[in-house]
Formats: structure tokens, sequence, C-alpha cells
């Protein structure tokens, strides 16, 4: 028997090798039987121990026929060893030896596994110069190796040319280009694909799955697939159902998530763990964490295997839904029942944990992570550090990013930690070391302005808004934290200066800089100049929000002018936008300014329609109007109500009415309320007022000692 014959007839391929070996040993060995085992190597995806014989080959001397080299190539692909296939092209052409249609075809399909859509054009490109015709099978692979790496305007470049070539495409050629613009996210034209295919008779399953695929953005199109499939005798299996579930999954569509997941039994089909991964998903997109724990447990119910990607999407879904103990729970009880969570799973529930400023449960996930031999990445540090900045715990997230060589994540989370606890300076020093480092972006600027606004160092915000001004990086967000900066200074000049460098910058205003504008003025007694901006923005129909229209009201309380303030309200009630008590209080000091005690009354009383609940102080703010007009039955009235409400009146109540009572000659009324009522010092007086004149000597001395009890009580405190 020839050694070549021997070797084929192994059938093993480590077998062949110690043929080879040993025959070589004696000397015996020719280029044919090198080919024999290199086949055999190929053949079980052996590249290395082929390309290792290759070699050997090669160094006594002898030459290689081009059907093994392209075999040595294709195994090497296969595993998707992708660069040794090009190094193997690459000396094999270097040789001189003019590659075939089949070599590149080889090269081409490693370059796809590989995902090097690159190299697989490049290959194509080369092998049109060497004249050599493409033929489909190349066409296709390079087709697939563009969609593989997203590249779908590529892969239809491609499609659209085989005409070009003289190359008539098949349903390979189409599925391949729609699957190249499910991975681009390009669901309308692979649609188009779709339907071109149909018309030609030759679309199948495949390229239905594909197709639903592409649909991640767009369910009612995934849906409407599902049904085509049907007229068109087609049988959706469980990837098409898993598809659409994923179209359903990627909008938050758990309604439909779900039905398809019911319905897979009547299609007698079995769902997976990715069918559950999908509806889970879903459920937690659409803040329906209860279902998604429903589904874990229908699963587990079924026996079906529950893998670390389910696990992954529920504790994601509880984590959407605030539950950040479940989320925690549920990592340690799948990490009990030895389901192996992975670093995705650890911070996926470390994230939970930071939504809900749980700092101290998201540092205790590090240890068990730890545990597992996992080591912690930079998504880890980053919602960590978020994690202790929400809670306050500033020092702490500076110790989590020493020696941590974060990116513009890492520094953002930082220093709106150190924003949100008002140490501007160490916001500073990290904006220096971001800007030293990854570089700036708009977060990281922003929340640096916003901390140097937090620690009251208005001229710091608005250099760093210069800064980031030259470095095109300032956003709507730094502009507003720069204006609310200047707010809290009562720097009301500065925040119209901030103002129209936004509108300089085509930047439009908001909430919360219309908040800022109209606060500063209100704050420095520009009501005027608050009211003008104000009404400016309502022309411009900027969005305005609660906090926007109170301040509004607030600078015309400030102004006395209650004519204006009711304006602003009606305004906010014709945009549908819920107001709050405070609000209602603005509105009623702003009646009290010109004693305008039914309009202030008539002010509570809607805003109780409104739902919106009196506080006390709405209350002290309506009987104060009554005070200025004379009202005190009115006021007496308003406490009993407050009472009736279970408000607890304040010092301030008995204030306004023992005043009220006073101004009517109602001295009964008065010592009646700082008997009953908690009274400071102001109340007291009034009494004693009340009670010298009424010639109430005995409750004059009472009072007066109280009020002395209560002055030395105020001192000591």
């Amino acid at each position: 028997m020839l050694l070549a014959e021997e070797i084929t007839d192994s059938g093993h391929w480590a077998k062949a090798v110690a043929v080879l070996l040993q025959a070589e040993s004696k000397g015996l060995v020719k280029e044919r039987d090198y080919a024999a085992a290199i086949t055999a190597c190929a053949k079980k995806q052996k590249w290395t121990w082929a390309l290792h014989l290759l070699a050997k080959c090669l160094s006594t001397g002898k030459r290689m026929r081009e059907a093994t080299w392209n075999k040595v190539i294709s195994s090497a692909g296969r595993t998707r060893a992708w660069q040794a296939a090009v190094s193997l092209f690459g000396h094999f052409f270097g040789r001189a030896i003019r590659p075939s249609i089949i070599a590149y075809s080889a090269v081409v399909s490693a370059c796809e596994k590989g995902e090097q859509w690159q190299l697989a054009m490049g290959f194509l490109q080369q092998l049109e110069r060497a004249t050599l015709q493409a033929d489909l099978i190349i066409l296709n692979t390079a087709i697939s190796a563009c969609g593989s790496c997203g590249r779908w305007q590529s892969a239809l470049a491609l499609l659209w040319g085989l005409n070009a070539r003289q190359v008539q495409g098949d349903a390979i050629s189409f599925n391949a280009a729609i699957s190249a613009c499910e991975k681009g996210g390009a669901w309308a034209h692979a649609l188009l694909l779709l339907a071109s295919l149909l018309r030609q008779g030759r679309g199948d399953r495949i390229s239905f799955n594909a197709a639903i695929s592409a649909c991640k953005g767009n369910w009612p199109a995934a849906m409407l697939l599902l049904q085509q499939m049907q007229q068109h005798q087609l049988v959706p299996d469980l990837i098409s159902i898993n598809a659409a579930m994923s179209a359903c999954e990627g909008q938050g569509f758990w309604e439909g998530a779900l039905s398809l997941l019911g319905s897979l039994p009547g299609r007698t089909l079995t769902p997976n763990a990715i069918s559950c991964a999908a509806a889970v998903s879903s459920c937690g997109k659409g803040g329906r964490w209860q279902l998604a724990l429903e589904v874990v447990s229908g699963c587990r119910s079924q026996s079906l295997r529950v893998d670390v990607v389910l696990c992954n999407s529920v504790i994601s879904a509880c984590g959407k839904g605030d539950q950040w103990e479940l989320a925690a729970g549920l990592l340690f009880e799948f990490r009990n029942a030895g389901l192996g969570p992975n670093l995705i799973s650890y911070n996926t529930a470390i994230s939970a944990c930071e939504a809900a400023a749980q700092w101290s449960m998201a540092l205790a996930l590090v240890d068990p992570l730890h545990t597992e031999a996992l080591q912690p990445d930079l998504t880890t540090f980053n919602a960590l550090i978020s994690a202790c900045g929400k809670g306050q715990q500033w020092q702490l997230a500076l110790g989590l990013l020493d020696g941590v060589r974060g990116d513009e994540v890492t520094y953002g989370a930082a220093v709106d930690a150190m924003a949100r606890a008002a140490q501007w300076e160490a916001a500073l020093s990290l904006l220096r070391a971001s800007a030293a480092g990854p570089g700036l972006n708009e977060v990281i600027c922003a929340a640096g302005i916003g901390a140097c606004g937090a620690g009251g160092r208005w001229p710091e915000a608005l250099c760093l808004l210069a800064e980031a001004r030259r470095s095109s990086v300032a956003n709507l967000v730094a502009y507003n934290a720069a204006a609310s900066a200047c707010e809290k200074a009562a720097r009301w000049e500065l925040v119209l200066l901030v103002f129209s460098e936004m509108e300089n910058a085509r930047m439009s205003a908001d909430a919360v800089t219309c908040s800022a504008v109209t606060s500063a003025c209100e704050r420095s007694r520009q009501w005027q100049i608050a009211l003008l901006f104000f009404t400016a923005m309502c022309e411009k129909q900027a969005s305005l929000d609660t906090i926007s229209y109170g301040s509004a009201i607030k600078a015309c309380e400030t102004g006395k002018a209650w004519e204006e303030a009711f304006w602003i309200f009606s305004c906010m009630l014709k945009k549908g936008i819920v107001p709050d008590d405070l609000i209602c209080n603005s509105l009623a000091s702003a009646c009290y300014m010109t004693g305008q005690w039914q309009a202030a009354l008539s002010v509570m009383r809607m805003f109780q329609d409104l739902s919106v609940p009196a506080s006390t102080i709405t209350y002290n703010a309506v009987m104060s109007t009554c005070e200025r007009s004379g009202r005190w039955q009115v006021a007496l009235v308003l406490l009993e109500e407050l009472q009736q409400q279970q408000l607890e009146p304040s010092p301030v109540t008995c204030s306004v009415l023992t005043r009220t009572c006073h101004a009517s000659s109602q001295w009964r009324k008065v010592l009646a309320l700082v008997q009953i009522l908690p009274a400071d010092v102001s109340a007291l007086g009034t009494a004693a007022a009340a009670a010298e004149e009424a010639l109430q000597h005995r409750a004059l001395l009472e009072l007066l000692e109280r009020a002395a009890c209560h002055g030395r009580a105020h001192l000591e405190a």
C-alpha cells in the first residue's frame, strides 16, 4: 500500500500525522504523503497541525499543490483564524503561483468568518485585477462579510452589482443582504429586498427570518411578516417567533412578546432561553417587572434551561422597575443555583442599585464578584462611582477613581458626585485630570459647572462655561448650570448675559433656563424684567414647566402684581400644566399685598378642586389677606378648616390670627387663640396688647411671663 493511501485510510487526523512522522524518520515521505496528512488535519479543522506539516514539507524543498494550500486556508478560516488564512494566502501568492478562484474563495470566506469586511473586499478587487471572474459563491461570501460588520450599504452595492459582473443572484445573495440590513438596523431596506425576492418567487423561511430580525425597531412590521409567512405557505419556526419577540422587546411592547411566547405551544414549538429572555427583556423595558418574574417562574416550571442571558434579563427588568433589592437578591439566587452569573450579571445588579442611590449595596456586590474570579471592568467602576455620588458619598467616589484608567463616563460620574456634594474644588481637579486623560466632553463640563454653582462659586462656573465654549462642548445643560450658579448669587445681570450667549450659540431656552432667569430677577426685586422675560418666552413657545411658572408668579408676588400673577396662572392652566402648593402660596401672598381676600380664598378653593392639597403655609397666606381686610370671622373659619384637614397650625398661624382679631377689637378671641395655638413672642405680644386694652391685668401678667420665658428659651437655644 502506498504511504499516502495508508495515511488516508488511517481514519483519524492524529493517526495520519503519526503515520507520516514515522515514515518521515525513515526518509520515505513524498509530497503527496504530506498532502494526504494535511488534508486529514484540514478536514477536522486542525489547521495548526496542517500548517506545521505544510511548513515541514516546504522546508524539504518540496512543492505543494494549490489544492493543499487551499485546504489549509479553508481550515484556518473555518476556525476564525483569519490572520493565519491571510498570511498563508500571501505566502502562497508570493511563491509566484497564480491563485485560482478557489484560493480566493477560501481566503474571502476566512475574512467573512473573522468579520474582516475590508480585507474581503480587498481580495475581491485583487481577484478582478487578476482578470479572474468572481463566481456567485465568492460574491455571496463577500456580501456576508459586509453584513457581519453591519456594512449594509456595501452589501447592497455588491448585490445590485451582480448583473454588471454577469452573475445571477440567488436566494442566498438576497438573504445575505437582508441579514446585512438587519445588523445595520436598516429594516426598511430589508423589507424592500424581501419584497423583491418574493416577486421572483424565491423567498424562503430564511429570508423571512432575516427580515423579521431586521425589524428590531419596528414591531408592527415584524408581526406583519409573521402573518405573510403563512400566506406564502411557510410555517414560522422558533427562529421566526424569537425574532418577532426581539422586535417587540426592542420597543418595550411587552404585550406582543408575551402573546408570541404564549402562542408557541399551539405552534408545537418549545420556547428556549432566547424566547424567555426576549419576553423578560420586553417586560423590563415596558416597566412590567412583575410579569418578567412570572415568565422566569414559568420557564422553571416547564424545566426549561435558564441560562445567564435570561438571568441578566430578569435582573435588568427589576432594575428598570426600581426594584434594586430584587435585582440583588436574584443575582445571589442564580449564583447559589450554580447558574454562573457573569460580569454582565453583576454590572446589571450594581446598576440597579446605582439608579436607586443604594451605594452600600452596590459596593457589597463587588466582593462576591471577586469570589467568582471575575474582574470588575470600567462599566462596574462607573456604576459604583455614580452610586456613591447619588448617595452623597463623594469621598468613596474619589477612592474608587484612584488607580482606575477612566474614560469620559467615569470622570463624568465622578464630577457629578462632587457636584452633588458641592465639592467644587475636587470637581475642578477632576476636570483637569480628565482634560489630560480621556478629554473633556459635554457631560463632564456641565457637571463641573454645576459643582461650582452648588458651592456658590459663580465666577468659576462662568470661567468653566467659557472654556467649554472654546472647546465646543458647551451644551444646554452647561449653560443652564452656569445660569443657575449666578441665580443662586442673585446676579441677575449675569444670568441674562448667560442667556444672551446661549441665544448667540443658537440654543433654545428650556424650563430650567426660564426658571433661573425669572428667579434671579425676582430675588433681586427686578420683577418687571422677570415678567418681560417670561412673556417673551411664552411668545417663543418655550418649553416651560411648573417651576418656570412658579418663578414668574413669585416675581409678581414680590412686585405686588396680583393681576399679572393670575394672568400667568391662567396661561399655565391653558397649557395643561398642573400647579403645586407653592404656586398657590405665591398667588395667595400676591393677593395679600393688595388685600384681595376673596381672590386668595378663590385660589385656594380652585387648587383644592385641582386635587392640590392646601398646606399650613397656604392657609396662613389666605388668612393674612383676611387680616388686611379685617375679615376676622373668615380667618377663624379657615382655622377650623385647617384643623379639620388634620394640618398642624404653626406660630405664624397664631400670629396672623391674633393680629386679625386684635385689629377688630376681638380681645376674647385673641386670648383664646394664644391658649390653643403654638404662640411665639409676636403672638404673645399682640395678645398682651389686647389684654391691656381690655383691662385684663391678670391675663396681661400671664402673657408677659410667657413671653419672657419664650424669650429666655430662644436665647438659650
